[in-house]
């Protein structure tokens, strides 16, 4: 990661790197700066080479200098949630994500001192440690060196057709891959970051309007719920210059993505995870701007160059590419192994992804499949709910029933919804337990949160079928 930004500030050392309310960093200031910070971490007793957990904190410029200071000391990162409750440096044991133990867990504290000369990044250690979403259960901690960012950035660049000079607007956290991923792709290609504290819809439809003039944002990266968000708060048609939304973390409706190019927002469905340091498909916005999304559900282009795509018999995707966690130093060969990822969909005539929905999200009740993508997809369709989440939950009778939490009406309650869904649902795909929320806990991802669903659901009384 080092030669990266050293890279950076010799060959475009007065083009904008990072703007933010609090200040403006060309490539020469932020090496500059980047040098100072990691003086001070050396003279507080982080030495290259170690696994730093850092605690982010709610400042998104001191967030990216840290990120970028700790790398510049040649250490591995593992970021995390604010919120962390995980025992801070000086802590009587060493912190532990996954079981992966940390040297240090350090809190943000971007204070400079004498600038210090970078080291460089073995090629062999992790450059982070990234926690995956958890939405299907307990999060895990996924390893990648700088060649499988590297890698990631060069496809994703040579799909989207990234160039110096182009700006983000990154609304995403740094201990999501979605946010991460941006800074790196920036000091990589030239680009510049427009830093927000924090996803605020009103704040964010703005900087795309501004998109029209000097500030040009040229990419966002969202998920499907911020999306929704901005829609919601921008209901006038978009007047931007932006060459594409990437919309990902989570699957989205047809009639999001269809109601946002309505908008006049370039939206582009990918399709990615952690392990692979961010996407794995993503269309080209020449490919995104006649697609059908009706007639292609799930649709998220074409594979990423470098990547291999293929299903199984029970259409579980498995991937192979040089990006993921697992990939060899070198380009994959033909006898490379493949990653089998959590999710179910094909391969179409066209050679494009299309993913149906998690592999896992496919009950069995009373000997009967139910999928819950599908039927969550059925669900928000209609105008019944505002917001739904489905979880399966064991049953000693049938097997799994299913476990509903949603935003309903304000004058909904669960026997209500119990006689809706006895009018309007198969035996098999009622809910046998109704949970009404305000809103769906979801992750950084915008994926609901199935353990905290499931806990949610566990006192709730629920009919027999």
């Amino acid at each position: 990661m080092t030669p990266w930004l050293v890279e950076a500030a010799r060959r475009w050392p007065d083009a904008p790197a990072l703007l933010h309310p609090r200040a403006q960093l060309s490539y020469r200031a932020l090496a500059e700066r980047v040098a100072a910070i990691a003086g001070a971490l050396a003279r507080g007793g982080i030495e290259p080479g170690q696994r730093i957990g850092l605690r982010l904190g709610d400042d998104a410029l001191d967030n990216a200098l840290l990120l970028h200071a700790l790398w510049w000391r040649g250490t591995t990162i593992a970021p995390q949630d604010g919120a962390s409750h995980a025992p801070l440096d000086g802590a009587s044991h060493a912190p532990v994500i996954d079981n992966l133990a940390l040297d240090h867990m350090i809190a943000i504290d971007p204070t400079p001192g004498p600038a210090i000369e970078p080291v460089a990044h073995h090629p062999n250690w992790p450059l982070t440690l990234m926690q995956t979403s958890g939405s299907s259960g307990k999060p895990r901690a996924i390893a990648h060196r700088p060649d499988q960012h590297g890698a990631s950035i060069e496809a994703v660049g040579h799909r989207l057709g990234l160039e110096p000079g182009q700006r983000w607007l990154c609304c995403l956290k740094f201990h999501h891959i979605g946010g991460l991923a941006i800074l790196l792709r920036a000091v990589v290609l030239g680009g510049s970051v427009r830093l927000l504290d924090r996803f605020d819809a009103k704040e964010v439809a703005a900087w795309l309007e501004h998109s029209s003039r000097a500030e040009a944002i040229a990419w966002i990266s969202l998920v499907p719920t911020q999306l929704n968000d901005l829609l919601n708060a921008h209901p006038e048609r978009f007047s931007t210059a932006l060459k594409g939304v990437l919309v990902g973390g989570a699957a989205s409706t047809p009639e999001l993505l269809d109601r946002a190019r309505a908008r006049g927002l370039p939206v582009l469905p990918t399709w990615g995870m952690t392990e692979a340091a961010s996407q794995l498909a993503t269309p080209s916005p020449e490919q995104a701007r006649s697609v059908d999304f009706h007639a292609r559900p799930g649709w998220a282009g074409p594979p990423l160059p470098g990547v291999q795509v293929r299903t199984d018999e029970r259409g579980r995707l498995h991937v192979r590419g040089p990006m993921l966690s697992s990939a060899p130093a070198t380009d994959p060969q033909p006898d490379s192994p493949w990653f089998a990822t959590g999710d179910r969909g094909r391969i179409d005539a066209d050679g494009d992804v299309i993913v149906l929905g998690r592999i896992d999200r496919t009950l069995i009740s009373g000997g009967i499949n139910v999928d819950l993508d599908a039927l969550e997809r059925r669900l928000r369709a209609g105008d019944r709910f505002e917001d739904i989440a489905l979880v399966a939950l064991p049953d000693p009778r049938w097997g799994e029933r299913i476990g509903a939490v949603v935003v309903a009406r304000p004058d909904d309650n669960s026997a209500r919804l119990e006689a809706w869904a006895r009018q309007h649902l198969d035996p098999p795909e009622r809910p046998a337990r109704w949970c009404l929320v305000n809103e769906i806990p979801r992750g950084a991802a915008g994926k609901p949160a199935a353990e905290t669903l499931r806990e949610m659901l566990e006192d709730t009384a629920g009919p027999s079928r």
